[in-house]
């Protein structure tokens, strides 16, 4: 496994395991505060390592923060669940280009 995909792994199982749960009333604030700070971390670091999508993470999940701060339990939950899928794309094998098809068998014909 290479290492942006490692890191976005372990994101991916912060939010799963540690920040989904809390967000959903299974453990107390300061629980949640610290596994947002995990992630936020892991992204401020790491973040170089998707590009584009690095600041966009970052912003996601401190956005996810605030809006669990001020209660809003519900769209924390939602903007986790969406970085939680980017970060679960993000660490699997990028797709090879294999059709399955050879040049002779009448394909777009």
């Amino acid at each position: 496994m290479a290492p942006h995909q490692r890191v976005a792994w372990h994101g991916y199982l912060v939010i799963a395991v540690g920040l989904m749960p809390a967000v959903r009333g299974w453990q107390c604030d300061r629980q949640a505060q610290a596994e947002f700070t995990v992630l936020i971390a892991l992204l401020h670091e790491h973040g170089g390592l998707w590009g584009a999508d690095g600041p966009r993470l970052l912003a996601i999940a401190r956005r996810a923060q605030t809006m669990f701060g001020t209660g809003d339990l519900a769209g924390s939950a939602l903007l986790l669940g969406a970085l939680a899928r980017r970060l679960f794309a993000l660490s699997r094998p990028a797709p090879t280009a294999v059709s399955g098809r050879s040049e002779g068998d009448g394909a777009g014909a």
